[in-house]
């Protein structure tokens, strides 16, 4: 069916309010989308591919650079300080704004540095550790293994009954 099957109907209606002829009702029957009245633009791949691009860099600097805005302001907040930790693991949900993220470190305590460096903290511990160990070692006294070294007879023979009775342990399994 064409177009302009009812032009002379339509031309004899009066027009609405807003000014603009109405469309021709679709066909049931008629499974065509109904064309634009628009030209449609014939451009060459390459052109459409370059803006294509060019909307993605664009896009993509949009982004970075609000994404740095909001990392900014959450870094510029007097409730940054003492909060670093949390500001950077909140600062990683897209879905929080500087303003939520800035009120969420505001209802949180600061964190307590102490004055000592990384490696200041690790010799204390080191250092702790061993008086630990000593005071340790101090409270229990020694053990008494015995003074005599295995050059003496008695020590001698201990060792060589032990062994002993390991070698006829070891031939009886054997039988």
């Amino acid at each position: 069916m064409s177009r302009f099957h009812n032009l002379n109907r339509r031309l004899s209606e009066p027009l609405g309010d807003d000014d603009e002829p109405e469309l021709p009702d679709a066909d049931p029957g008629d499974d065509k989308p109904q064309k634009s009245k628009q030209k449609e633009n014939d451009m060459p791949d390459e052109e459409k591919a370059a803006l294509v691009d060019a909307a993605k860099k664009e896009g993509q600097q949009a982004g970075f650079k609000e994404a740095n805005d909001r990392m900014n302001k959450v870094f510029a907040s007097e409730h940054y300080t003492g909060r670093e930790a949390t500001a950077a693991k909140l600062l990683g949900k897209p879905a929080m704004s500087a303003d939520d993220i800035i009120d969420v470190l505001a209802d949180m305590p600061k964190v307590e540095k102490s004055g000592l460096t990384e490696e200041q903290q690790r010799k204390a511990a080191e250092e702790g550790g061993r008086k630990e160990m000593q005071d340790a070692m101090n409270s229990r006294g020694n053990a008494e293994l015995g003074q005599g070294d295995a050059s003496e007879p008695n020590s001698r023979a201990k060792s060589a009954s032990v062994w002993a009775r390991a070698r006829e342990a070891n031939s009886q399994k054997g039988n």
